[in-house]
């Protein structure tokens, strides 16, 4: 009964290990999703979970953001404790992610601004003006943290979310929904929500920008996320999934069968293992 998935993780020891964040709580399947069941115990009645983070050193401890603040379970979503050291005002999380080369330093992005934890959840200290909306996080090697804003569009730190400057140059819209990382090239992808004309998903080669838009096809979408899988690049919008393979110019749409009565669903959130395994979570 439950049809708006706001956030997806793969354990990356099991495909078949899934976590989904729903607008009613967090649920688990370990069958490749043919069952699934609610792993909501010590967290707050309807949450709304916005993320889902796997710690690289044990998939079993999970991090959920949601409506009623930040969490953490060591068992796989058997119990989950609230993490503290976070205004209250600042509790919803949008975006969150664990550091690249440091695996005991978060980043969470929030509507109060962008926090940093150092301390493995224990404490969190802001970074930047608390006017600051995050929507999406990703780390980089070498200390690089991008957040994609509401008005501010990109913001780049060298050194680990402690200090900010703009990365928009070839940006023509601020609103900026999801940011991917492609191991493979280096490259970096920006999705951005809310422009159907000027909007669509834009790369760079480097996370210092520029920025150019990557092909053409989405005009009149909003795009509300974007993963890489392989050498193929998937952008979720508000009427479907659109994929665009490597050396191509244009964005094609993909078929999506199932039991749904909805042919081009909104596409929350994407997930990828690998490049083996894409998951579209889907309203």
């Amino acid at each position: 009964e439950l049809r708006n998935v706001e956030s997806l993780a793969i354990d990356p020891r099991d495909p078949r290990v899934i976590y989904v964040g729903t607008w009613h709580l967090p649920w688990k399947t370990i069958d490749g999703g043919a069952t699934w069941r609610p792993v909501p115990r010590g967290m707050i009645e309807d949450s709304d979970v916005f993320t889902l983070t796997l710690d690289r050193r044990d998939p079993n401890r999970v991090l959920a953001t949601a409506c009623s603040g930040i969490y953490r379970t060591a068992d796989g979503g058997g119990l989950w404790s609230r993490v503290r050291g976070m205004p209250f005002g600042s509790r919803r999380a949008r975006a969150f992610a664990q550091d690249h080369d440091r695996p005991d330093t978060f980043y969470a992005g929030t509507t109060q601004g962008f926090w940093v934890s150092s301390d493995d959840t224990l404490g969190w200290r802001p970074t930047t003006a608390s006017d600051v909306v995050v929507n999406a996080v990703v780390s980089l090697p070498g200390g690089f943290v991008l957040a994609g804003t509401e008005g501010a569009g990109v913001l780049r730190s060298r050194d680990y979310g402690r200090t900010w400057a703009s990365s928009n140059e070839g940006f023509s819209e601020r609103f900026v929904s999801r940011i991917a990382f492609d191991p493979r090239s280096r490259r970096v992808l920006a999705s951005v929500w809310g422009d159907r004309i000027h909007g669509g998903v834009f790369e760079a080669p480097t996370p210092r920008s520029p920025w150019v838009r990557l092909g053409e096809g989405l005009k009149g979408r909003e795009v509300r996320s974007v993963a890489v899988a392989g050498n193929r690049s998937f952008a979720g919008t508000d009427e479907g999934l659109f994929t665009l393979d490597a050396g191509e110019a244009t964005w094609r749409r993909l078929s999506m069968t199932g039991r749904s009565s909805v042919p081009a669903p909104r596409i929350n959130d994407l997930a990828s293992l690998d490049g083996r395994v894409l998951l579209a979570a889907t309203s």
